[in-house]
């Protein structure tokens, strides 16, 4: 009776290993698909917990020798009273008492130009001794302290980049004060860096002019005499002002802490979103090269069942070169998101846009994370070719020409499924267009466009002899016989064409998703400023370009409205009000003729505040229960509760919302040092050039040197520019996807034409040129390409516009499809088709006719 012998475990590990050995070039293929998804998690986590670790220096910095710190109560729009400062240092255990006199400032250049920071702020501040100073840590590098007014301390750094000297004069702005002119009589250095931030020093006499109206100051810092603890301390300067919100130093700063916290996770998801788009195409990937190797190694696998390997160790030989391929590219993803994370901040700081930072911070989570996602993904995107190698029989050995089998029942049978769920998809989505409530709309919107995608990928099998073949046949026209070859070649395994596509689908979809929303917003605010103002120009201040305009003194609106060739002007202010309850409350201040600032239209009294009354829109005055005629209750500056008459009901607009209030009224409930002009609308006069107007509004704010005169036109194209930047991020990482996606195609490409090695030989043996064959290998990537890129335009164009459509309510008037973008990356994707096809091309052209024949 005939024995079999049965494999080794060990002897199915020597086969495991050196077949991925024998196959170097096809493991760092799909290496590459899970290092660059793993990097961008990796380097994500790195990224966000360096900055947090930075800021948390920040913060600790701050909190050096901080024991309590005193801050306004909430119903205190102005801040803690001066006065208070003597009771403070009456209080048993005090040292040292710090009054907090900072503000906002721009730093001018020599050349009397704003100092552009790339978004941080410019603060002016008051100098301590650094010896006693309360939360900061700076010193002296050259020069002396600032002691009186008129002189001031600038970052060493930032004066030798200028090209301030000690003893020079040096020209701030204050958005309350206009133009400080001072003499620069020392440099300082604190300690970390602190990215983009500038700060300048005044004497604590002129800090306290520019940043407190002498009554009242943001908060006040308490260090003890060493004699209490921090809690004990606390305590006591509490029961001294029971009006104010006293906290200690460790509590203040946790609270600044999770603040942070909060606003970093999402950054941190933001980014982590983006490696999970680029693992996922790289899931695709690692299961069409298995699926392909294991179609590839039939025999081979027959050869070691019929040698005595069992299914399960067949299975787990797969698993254990899945397993190989996650580990090895899931730590050179670790290491690469180390450098992703380095080389962002390099970046950055060459852009002048400097993030605070004292070195890389490696944490647990940047390592473990992407390790495990990267091995666990991998290993799981080869169960199936696994499971499907484990099911070949030992007689399959005896067989020749083994192809893989491309089931046409399971093709119709999936793409049944995945038409029905494309349907049902796409209806969702619809409903969610059609929904009052945003977030159901958005929700129905979100589950739809889920559905679409998983169904589109079930259903592409179905399509890719028919549209594939189709484009195969429309470009391989012109190459007559190789084209038709090469057209043929997306029906003969459908699954792994439609896999190879979906990489490219998946990219472009969201490329399209996302340029539709970029353009609907753009859309919609070219809209609202065309449409929802009848302005001609607007002054606003420096900083617009990034979403940050500096505010203008009121003395500006005075300038503006007597220029020569003004018909009329329209101040807004902005600023927050403390209601009846003691939360903060939005609010507009309005100086000047609202017709020039809005087109809104009255709903019940006039839509023109009185200068000591209110106006609302009709959604704030149903939500609020308010009706002309009503006292609105508001607290004033100092915290005292009083009430302002509501006069008017506007209509909901997109260029305007919530409570506005005549400019006498918004001076009582706003604090003095916030009682700036964030813009001023400008009709020029009947008869007059508007471009003649601006230049006259030019000169009558030449003293100002951050003000910025522009017509309507040139703010829309401004603030479509911070959407274009948006954007630009945005299909910065979705290009990661895309890399990805092309090493996908080639590949599949390049397992293709090992594959096929024994039909090259034959077409070569018959008289096919190398170049032929290297055009058939291109014409296919094209189509694949193409065809990937065309389900993916049409699905991204659908869900970017039952998204933007869901947003109705929350001020997109208008769905805008980026035709031309849509249209350049379907022409990219034709170039990335051929780029992607030229080394597996080579290689096929260099099949020998005489040798493939052979092995076959």
């Amino acid at each position: 009776m005939a024995t079999t012998s049965k494999a080794t475990p060990k002897g199915m590990r020597t086969v495991a290993t050196r077949n991925i050995s024998a196959h170097k070039l096809r493991m760092v293929l799909s290496v590459l698909a899970v290092v660059l998804g793993t990097a961008f998690i990796s380097g994500s986590f790195t990224f966000t917990s360096t900055l947090q670790s930075s800021f948390d220096n920040i913060l600790g910095s701050q909190a050096e020798g901080l024991d309590t710190i005193v801050e306004p109560a909430e119903s205190n729009a102005s801040g803690v009273p001066l006065s208070e400062v003597e009771k403070i240092e009456q209080v048993d255990g005090v040292g040292y008492v710090q009054p907090d006199f900072n503000g906002t400032l721009v730093l001018l250049q020599p050349d009397g130009t704003a100092y552009q920071t790339g978004g941080a702020p410019t603060m002016g501040e008051a100098w301590h001794d650094p010896d006693r100073v309360i939360g900061d840590d700076y010193s002296l590098v050259d020069g002396r302290a600032p002691e009186a007014p008129g002189e001031i301390a600038l970052d060493s750094a930032i004066a030798d980049k200028l090209g301030f000297t000690v003893g020079g004069p040096v020209q701030s702005y204050s958005p309350t004060q206009g133009t400080v002119d001072a003499t620069l009589v020392g440099t300082y250095e604190r300690e970390g860096n602190v990215g983009g931030f500038v700060g300048i020093f005044f004497s604590p006499e002129q800090a306290q002019q520019l940043f407190s109206d002498g009554e009242f100051v943001p908060a006040i810092r308490v260090a003890g005499d060493g004699s209490a603890d921090q809690n004990t301390l606390t305590e006591r300067v509490a029961q001294a002002l029971p009006e104010q919100e006293v906290t200690s130093g460790a509590d203040w700063a946790q609270e600044q802490t999770d603040m942070l916290a909060e606003g970093f996770s999402f950054l941190n998801y933001f980014f982590l979103a983006f490696g999970g788009i680029a693992l996922l195409v790289g899931t695709f990937i690692i299961f069409n090269t298995f699926s392909m190797l294991v179609a590839q190694r039939l025999r081979e696998l027959a050869l070691l069942r019929a040698i005595g390997a069992s299914k399960g160790q067949v299975i787990r030989s797969v698993i254990v070169e899945a397993l190989v391929t996650g580990v090895i590219g899931s730590v050179l993803g670790v290491a690469a998101g180390f450098a992703l994370a380095f080389g962002l901040f390099a970046l950055l700081e060459a852009l002048d846009l400097g993030l605070p930072s004292s070195g890389l911070e490696f944490t647990a989570a940047a390592v473990y994370v992407p390790l495990i996602v990267g091995i666990v993904i991998t290993v799981l995107s080869a169960l199936v070719p696994a499971w499907r190698a484990g099911k070949v029989a030992p007689v399959a050995a005896m067989r020749s020409g083994l192809t893989s089998a491309n089931s046409k029942v399971m093709r119709i049978l999936f793409g049944a499924i995945g038409g029905l769920g494309l349907v049902v998809g796409a209806v969702l989505a619809f409903f969610g267009t059609r929904q009052d409530e945003t977030v159901v709309g958005a929700s129905l919107v979100g589950l739809g466009g889920f559905l679409i995608v998983i169904c589109t990928f079930l259903v592409m099998p179905l399509l890719a002899p028919i549209i594939a073949g189709g484009i195969g046949r429309i470009i391989g026209a012109p190459f007559g016989a190789i084209g038709k070859l090469a057209s043929t070649n997306s029906g003969r395994n459908s699954w792994r064409t439609a896999a190879t596509a979906f990489s490219l689908t998946l990219g472009l979809a969201l490329v399209a998703t996302f340029g539709t929303f970029g353009a609907s917003t753009k859309a919609s605010i070219d809209d609202a400023f065309s449409n929802g103002i009848s302005a001609d120009l607007v002054v606003q201040g420096a900083g617009a370009e990034n979403g940050m305009p500096m505010p203008l003194p009121r003395e500006t609106y005075a300038d503006v409205e007597g220029a020569r060739g003004v018909g009329s002007a329209t101040a807004l202010s902005y600023g927050s009000a403390i209601g009846e309850d003691g939360t903060p409350t939005f609010i507009a201040g309005v100086e000047g003729p609202m017709a020039t600032a809005t087109d809104a239209s009255a709903v019940d009294g006039e839509v023109q505040p009185e200068p000591g009354s209110a106006i609302v829109n009709e959604t704030m005055a149903a939500e609020r229960g308010w009706s002309v005629g009503d006292e609105i209750p508001l607290h004033d500056a100092q915290g005292a509760p009083i009430t302002i008459p509501l006069t008017g009901i506007y209509e909901n607009t997109d260029t305007m919302s919530g409570l506005a209030l005549g400019a006498e009224a918004f001076a009582r409930v706003v604090p003095t040092q916030q009682q700036t002009i964030q813009m001023i609308f400008v009709d020029a006069a009947e008869g007059e050039d508007i471009g003649a107007v601006q230049d006259t509004l030019v000169d009558a704010v030449s003293d100002n040197p951050v003000a910025v005169v522009q017509t309507m036109d040139e703010m829309v194209e401004q603030q479509a520019g911070l959407i274009d930047q948006l954007l630009n991020m945005i299909y910065a990482l979705l290009g990661l996807a895309l890399i990805i996606a092309v090493l996908g195609i080639v590949n599949t490409l390049a397992l293709s034409v090992i594959e096929r090695k024994t039909e090259l030989g034959m077409l070569r043996a018959i008289g096919t040129q190398r170049r032929q064959v290297r055009t058939a290998i291109i014409l296919e990537s094209t189509q694949i390409a193409i065809f990937g890129a065309l389900i993916g335009a049409a699905m991204g164009t659908y869900i970017g516009w039952a998204f933007v459509s869901s947003l109705s309510g929350e001020g997109i008037s208008r769905v805008a499809i980026p035709w031309g973008t849509i249209a350049v990356v379907l022409i990219a994707a034709a170039v990335v088709g051929v780029v992607a096809a030229l080394w597996p091309a080579y290689r096929a052209a260099k099949t020998s006719p005489l040798e493939a024949i052979a092995e076959g």
